[in-house]
């Protein structure tokens, strides 16, 4: 009997841990950004302010001055709500592998993402090498966004006026 009870608290026990477990996993799950952290309206992609290798949108200009002034504090909330903000670094400037969210050097005020521990030494040897590669990354990107828009634009504008002349 004692052998029985013993394995029916064990049970108790994993199964208990293992919902609480799954209970704490739900409760810290990301979100993406779909709120101004100033005003809380919608928000507009074309708002937008890039702090610290992250890109944080607004419903309108104003908050991003807002948000500016107390940056840490407004990341903080928004990080204690389980929402994620866009990261304008996706790869580790050191090897080219996608960055580990955890693994972070600061260069110049900049929080900088690596995808290892054995990149930050790296990093280290030589930031300046290293910091043009994000910046190459964050102009590549920025970029790509842009075309994507002109595209965007162009394609709404030529429906616009589609049928009323061959092309």
């Amino acid at each position: 009997m004692q052998r029985f009870t013993f394995f029916l608290t064990l049970l108790i026990a994993l199964v208990g841990g293992s919902v609480h477990a799954a209970d704490k996993e739900a409760a810290t799950e990301l979100k993406a950004q779909t709120h101004c952290p100033i005003r809380g309206g919608a928000i507009n992609k074309d708002v937008y302010v890039d702090y610290e290798g992250q890109r944080i949108y607004f419903c309108c200009p104003g908050c991003d001055k807002a948000f500016l002034a107390d940056a840490k504090a407004k990341l903080a909330e928004m990080k204690a709500k389980g929402i994620e903000v866009e990261r304008l670094q996706a790869t580790c400037p050191v090897s080219g592998e996608p960055i580990d969210k955890a693994v972070t050097v600061t260069h110049d005020g900049k929080t900088i993402n690596l995808c290892c521990k054995k990149c930050v030494s790296t990093f280290e040897k030589d930031p300046e090498k290293y910091m043009k590669a994000v910046a190459a990354e964050q102009a590549a990107k920025a970029e790509k966004k842009t075309e994507a828009k002109s595209e965007k634009k162009a394609e709404g504008s030529h429906k616009k006026h589609e049928g009323s002349h061959n092309h």
